[in-house]
């Protein structure tokens, strides 16, 4: 518990306190929330959930050219969600992404891929909007990983490759020792409001992003580089400041 006070007072400093950065941080519910429970009621769910990674979903529809899963580092892996992992989502998400979607459509993870916008003028099929797809072609793309979230900073570090990978929901695996009972408490969280908006404009312009080893290559070497910067270091404070505005700054744009 003490550490994840210590993670909570870690987060919360890092919140933004000027008027600007307020508005990025707006609407948002804390990514640390645990979901409400019935007083003294343990949650013993290890049959379910104990063999399951914590993992980060990404708000991205992807056309992936290599093999899965891809080992980013040996912190992180892009995959394709499992059942288990798709059936935890929906159960924690799926009524915020639903309501987060554009008019007249659906779950955008789920949805068929639509015609072109003149195509759909002339041939009138705007009713298709709403269509799902066969589950194997559903679009659940995930990072695992073995934190509460991707490492602050290193998030930003997945957008800024040409795939724009986009993280929003975090879903966490913990072991929990009560009266030495261990159980599985699961968790899901994220920036809300940011979410919605980076939903909504998923479902809007159903737009794949290509994953391929130039864009993987590319992530590790920004990975690796921030990772070697000394923050502790005055000469280079100023990066992690600019990481802050810049995390301000989109939040800002996208919410």
């Amino acid at each position: 518990m003490d550490k994840e006070l210590d993670a909570h007072s870690r987060h919360t400093q890092c919140i933004p306190v000027n008027r600007q950065q307020k508005l990025a941080t707006a609407g948002m519910r804390d990514r640390w929330a645990q979901p409400k429970r019935k007083k003294n009621k343990r949650l013993s769910k290890k049959a379910t959930y104990g063999k399951m990674q914590s993992f980060t979903l990404l708000c991205n529809r992807v056309d992936c050219k290599l093999d899965l899963p891809i080992e980013v580092n040996e912190d992180y892996t892009i995959d394709k969600a499992n059942d288990d992992e798709i059936t935890f989502i929906k159960k924690e998400s799926e009524k915020r992404i639903i309501e987060s979607s554009p008019k007249y459509r659906e779950n955008p993870f789920e949805m068929a891929e639509l015609k072109e916008i003149s195509v759909r003028k002339k041939d009138g099929s705007f009713k298709n909007l709403g269509n799902k797809t066969d589950k194997e072609n559903w679009n659940y793309w995930i990072v695992r990983h073995n934190r509460q979230q991707i490492q602050w900073s290193i998030d930003i570090l997945f957008g800024l490759i040409d795939s724009e990978l986009v993280p929003i929901f975090d879903y966490v695996f913990q072991e929990v020792t009560i009266d030495g009972v261990t159980s599985i408490y699961p968790s899901g969280g994220g920036y809300t409001g940011y979410a919605s908006n980076q939903i909504f404009d998923l479902g809007h312009t159903m737009k794949k992003v290509i994953i391929d080893e130039e864009n993987i290559l590319m992530l590790r070497k920004l990975i690796i580089a921030y990772q070697e910067i000394d923050l502790e270091n005055d000469k280079y404070k100023f990066i992690a400041k600019c990481f802050k505005d810049y995390r301000a700054l989109y939040l800002t744009f996208t919410s």
